[in-house]
């Protein structure tokens, strides 16, 4: 962010705060251009759903931000965006939201605001990473002659003054007056956020990576960060607990949630590096490995747990090629065989569709790998001149009616489709008893659909590594 104030642009009305904040962009807005508007007639959200709103009723913003940093940091945005809405809602309102990775803020455990953080990088922009030998315990170093001038735009959606919702939201949204009984002020709101913006933005800018810095990850590295005992999802925005905490992390293929903003997310939480007791981590990203360890010693002391299948587990597994199984497929089935009992399936919904299974006597022996239902609406979109991106929602019929919802048929029912008839096929060879569980990002959508899945356990993977440290740390578990 620039030192000076930088402007702030109102409308009435316009398609999206985000598109108008670009078009502003390009024509050569100042860092830290804040757009206004009343109202949005095509807002839009993560992965191109829509955000409706009445005229009046919310606070839309959308802020311009040129940082030049690696493409692989840009996740670390979303993290800013939501701890200052978080903190913005306590100063004004009082209100104590917790936030839902990754763009989600709640009031008692409904929607309050939404964080929609997009960018646009330069044709030649890109980022390197050199990895020394992994004996070294030295961070990899930054090529900073590839960073990229990026153009970053972070919108906010914050309902501000609805009193009621429409009936398929009802239950899933909230807003300030209904929290608290009273109307806010938006100027006031606004000027709120944009200093708690200033803050973490500018907190993450001065840990942003320099030659020597560990915090460079490739650009496709996932990471879900939570403390042991919640394993929810949800973080606090304050924490008011005071005991030894296990920081466990899950790298897998999707996006970059890692790094820069740990230290950041967890002072934001009143919590100090020296509280965290542990770290565990399962990792399928190896280029990110040693980045990993070098962050746990440096900033938490601790020389984390990695779980390496057929090294440090003691789950069976019954494979040919033992060493080949990822870390995240055998958390899957772990945590489910500790939680629900053999025999059983667990569908993990990421960026691949994979199906792990455990026998009778509680042992893995193997599953299936399909394209993950994004990635393949993904890939059709990309390679269809015609076709564009959809929401990914169930349409009400089968027969898709337009372009949009048949899209929509394809991808959720085909998924469901191709689902069913593995579980099938693995039931019979299983012998015909056994249970399905589905966890990742579309579990929740794909299993409303799916006959053959039984229960969704979105934390499954996380408390998984719970309970691994756990039991590679007996004596720790038992503070």
């Amino acid at each position: 962010m620039t030192a000076r104030p930088a402007p702030i642009v109102r409308f009435a009305v316009v398609e999206s705060t985000q598109t108008t904040a670009f078009d502003l962009a390009a024509e050569g807005a100042v860092d830290g251009t804040v757009v206004v508007a009343d109202h949005q007639s095509a807002g839009r959200g993560r992965r191109g759903r829509t955000w409706t709103d009445a005229p009046g009723t919310s606070l839309l913003a959308s802020i311009l931000v040129r940082p030049r940093v690696p493409p692989s940091l840009l996740g670390t945005f979303s993290i800013a965006t939501g701890v200052a809405v978080a903190e913005a809602l306590r100063r004004a309102t009082g209100i104590e939201a917790r936030l839902k990775w990754p763009n989600d803020v709640l009031a008692h455990g409904r929607k309050l605001a939404g964080i929609l953080v997009e960018s646009r990088i330069g044709a030649d922009g890109r980022a390197g990473v050199s990895e020394p030998p992994r004996s070294a315990l030295r961070p990899p170093t930054v090529d900073t002659g590839q960073a990229a001038l990026v153009t970053v735009i972070v919108g906010v959606g914050l309902n501000l003054t609805q009193r009621t919702f429409p009936v398929d939201l009802a239950d899933l949204a909230t807003s300030v007056v209904i929290e608290t009984g009273r109307a806010p002020d938006r100027d006031a709101m606004l000027e709120a956020l944009l200093q708690e913006f200033a803050t973490r933005s500018d907190a993450a800018s001065r840990s942003m990576p320099s030659p020597g810095s560990p915090w460079v990850s490739t650009a496709t590295a996932r990471s879900w960060w939570t403390t042991a005992g919640a394993c929810s999802g949800l973080l606090r925005a304050r924490s008011r607990r005071r005991r030894p905490m296990l920081l466990v992390a899950d790298v897998g293929n999707t996006n970059t949630k890692i790094g820069v903003f740990i230290e950041t997310l967890l002072r934001a939480r009143a919590i100090s590096a020296a509280e965290i007791h542990g770290v565990a981590i399962s990792n399928v990203v190896p280029p990110v490995q040693q980045t990993l360890e070098w962050m746990c010693e440096k900033y938490f002391g601790q020389v984390p747990f990695v779980v390496e299948p057929g090294v440090n587990t003691r789950m069976p597994l019954s494979v040919d090629a033992p060493r080949e199984v990822g870390a995240d497929r055998y958390v899957d089935a772990f945590a489910a065989t500790v939680l629900y009992g053999p025999p059983l399936i667990v569908v993990n919904f990421g960026t691949a569709t994979t199906f792990n299974c455990v026998n009778a006597r509680g042992e893995f022996i193997g599953g299936a790998i399909a394209p993950g239902l994004g990635t393949a609406v993904d890939a059709l979109v990309n390679r269809a001149a015609r076709l564009s991106r959809v929401e990914l929602v169930r349409p009400k019929e089968a027969i898709g009616r337009d372009t949009t919802t048949n899209i929509q048929s394809g991808a959720i029912y085909g998924f469901a489709g191709l689902v069913d008839g593995l579980v099938d096929r693995m039931r019979a060879e299983m012998g015909g008893s056994a249970q399905v569980i589905g966890t990742g990002g579309l579990a929740s959508l794909i299993a409303g659909v799916a006959r053959s899945v039984e229960r969704v356990d979105d934390d499954l993977r996380l408390v998984g590594l719970r309970i691994l440290y756990e039991e590679a740390h007996p004596a720790e578990s038992e503070r």
